[in-house]
């Protein structure tokens, strides 16, 4: 349309134009809100006091600056359309337009006190200022909570209108502060969530075995933490841990997250805590496959002889060795001492730890005299750091001992 065609157009034809070049091509973020402020304008000239189109509009503008990250601005324009649409509450559409805008308001405050939570985590604010922040976020509960009430009135108990709403709900209370408690309320709403999504026939879910696919791996990340918050809590496993660590293996197995690969810090964090929970229930396989899920991205962003690096190919070789994978057990310690050597000195005694597992890992390939080429070079690194008559020192001078009867004996057997 050119803009001698519009300007023959009334307000009410171009707000009509311009929202159906809107749906049929959306534009970028930033585009978007600009479009949907001008649908706001046109709407003040073309309805007047219709607070319906009113709401609407602004409900729409809201969602945009959602999207491009303007969360305060989202929050000024979603409280005017909850405010309009509340009043023209008896209108059917003003209805069920409602729950969807009490959803933006709610999302938009969650995202703006998002913003303010590293500052909290980091001790860097006043307590006036972390009453402030909860008071933020116990408004965003309460708009959740409108929500899901409207969402009710609306179309019904556990309508799937609902499952946006409790998973930016869950979502917040994660977000709100990682604690067992915090956790907790964030799987229930999950849960509640699934069990919607799942009584849905699937030919009216449409895209719902995707959004299940999702669901199951947002779950299984939020039982990993939670496992850990009760395990740290608890001071170790109990049974509950152990439950929520198995679910949360089979779910993220389900939703693909055991092979999805790594692209982020906090997809090597994931991988990691998942690496964890498999090898907590000896489940070796998949724990070698998440570690190493983690290592491409980890050594790219830190370096191949950074801490974190070294446990993770501590951690797989660990794994390997368990599953008598011995062969390539043992050439992955031999790539752990090296670096290990290149970051603390070919002398370190963090050396010894991993030079004892690569002996043991030849022995287990019946290769005697590496094996005792490795204890060799870990009993001189401890004599020379302990003294010869340390027990740690006389440890291993023991196994090296064995280890040498079992050399000497080889060449006879032949």
């Amino acid at each position: 349309m050119t803009a001698t065609e519009t300007l023959t157009l009334t307000p009410s034809e171009q707000l009509a134009a311009l929202e159906t070049s809107l749906e049929s091509s959306p534009p970028p973020a930033d585009a978007l809100v600009a479009a949907r402020q001008k649908c706001l304008a046109l709407a003040q000239l073309a309805c007047g006091g219709d607070r319906y189109q009113l709401g609407r509009a602004c409900c729409n503008l809201a969602r945009a600056y959602l999207e491009a990250g303007g969360a305060d601005a989202a929050l000024r324009h979603a409280e005017r359309a909850e405010a309009l649409l509340l009043g023209e509450a008896g209108r059917a559409e003003a209805a069920a337009l409602l729950p969807e805008a009490m959803l933006t308001l709610a999302c938009a405050h969650a995202e703006s006190t998002a913003r303010l939570r590293p500052a909290a985590d980091d001790g860097k604010m006043r307590a006036d200022e972390r009453a402030a922040l909860e008071g933020r976020y116990k408004r965003a509960a309460q708009a959740f909570l409108r929500a899901l009430a409207a969402s009710k009135k609306v179309f019904g108990r556990d309508h799937p209108s609902c499952c946006p709403i409790l998973r930016g709900w869950a979502r917040m209370e994660v977000q709100r502060k990682a604690t067992v408690a915090s956790c907790e309320t964030a799987l229930e709403l999950l849960r509640r969530e699934t069990a919607i999504r799942e009584a849905q026939p699937r030919a009216a879910a449409g895209d719902d075995a995707d959004a299940l696919l999702g669901l199951a791996q947002e779950r299984g990340e939020l039982m990993l933490r939670l496992a850990g918050l009760l395990e740290a809590k608890g001071g170790g496993e109990s049974a509950r841990v152990r439950e929520l660590r198995a679910e949360a293996v089979a779910l993220l197995g389900e939703g693909g997250g055991v092979v999805a690969p790594v692209e982020s810090e906090a997809g090597a964090q994931l991988a990691l805590r998942l690496a964890q929970a498999c090898a907590q229930l000896e489940q070796w396989p998949a724990a070698e496959a998440a570690y190493l899920r983690a290592l491409p991205y980890t050594e790219e962003k830190h370096g191949m002889t950074d801490r974190r690096v070294l446990e993770l190919w501590e951690h797989v070789a660990a794994a390997r060795l368990r599953q008598q994978k011995y062969a390539a057990a043992a050439a992955d310690y031999a790539h752990l001492l090296s670096m290990q050597g290149v970051l603390h000195g070919r002398d370190a005694v963090e050396l010894i730890p991993t030079a004892e597992a690569l002996a043991k890992a030849h022995v287990f390939l019946r290769d005697f005299g590496a094996a005792k080429a490795e204890l060799t070079r870990a009993h001189e690194i401890a004599a020379a750091r302990y003294g010869k008559d340390d027990r740690r020192t006389k440890r291993i001078a023991e196994v090296l001992e064995s280890v040498q009867q079992h050399v000497v004996a080889a060449p006879a057997a032949a």
